[in-house]
């Protein structure tokens, strides 16, 4: 906390707070650190990042309550996603933008933390373990209840353009593994998204 309250005083504050985590993703082995106690280091930069006023200190967080909303993770799945396969189609853009405007989820939610949500994933992406982390995260802020929510939001993002890419194909598959939903309670989630988006 000490080393962020430093990093949050300087015109740095981005890149340092991503430098510094990513630094511990390269050593985790050394460390033995796992994914929750990753999840835990991340949300606290990603507080310090979003939250702080530069020159303002970090106070030491709670870690029993996650720090990530639970909008947060709903809108970080959906981004994760649309960047699987490495390209993000304006079709899928519009999808979560109209997931967002018409959701009864989403009616606290500010929209300007799209952006924001969204390049943490991307930096996570770019990382190597990084999917372990953003899956660490979103289980951590999601009660079980909005598990087959994020998962059913995640097809309708995928299913937008008409097509589903092996990478999207994988990253659902994962997606259903870390939110340990139901094979066949997947496959119906996956019908209706497809059903959605058939085109004429």
């Amino acid at each position: 906390i000490k080393f962020i309250n430093v990093l949050v005083q300087s015109d740095d504050l981005h890149i340092g707070l991503v430098s510094w985590f990513l630094s511990i993703l390269s050593l985790r082995g050394r460390l033995n650190l796992g994914n929750k106690i990753l999840s835990h280091i991340y949300l606290n930069l990603f507080t310090a990042l979003n939250s702080s006023p530069k020159g303002q200190n970090v106070s030491e967080p709670d870690t029993k309550t996650p720090l990530m909303s639970e909008q947060d993770a709903l809108i970080a799945v959906m981004v994760a996603v649309s960047v699987s396969d490495s390209t993000i189609k304006t079709s899928e853009l519009v999808t979560i933008e109209r997931i967002v405007d018409h959701l009864p989820v989403f009616a606290s939610f500010d929209s300007d933390r799209i952006k924001i949500v969204s390049r943490t994933v991307f930096e996570l992406f770019e990382e190597e373990d990084g999917l372990d982390a953003l899956f660490g995260l979103v289980r951590d802020a999601l009660p079980e209840r909005l598990y087959e929510t994020a998962y059913a939001m995640a097809c309708d993002v995928a299913a937008a353009d008409g097509k589903l890419r092996e990478t999207e194909l994988r990253f659902l598959e994962e997606l259903r593994y870390e939110l340990n939903i139901d094979r066949l309670h997947g496959a119906a989630i996956e019908r209706g998204a497809r059903a959605r988006h058939m085109t004429v």
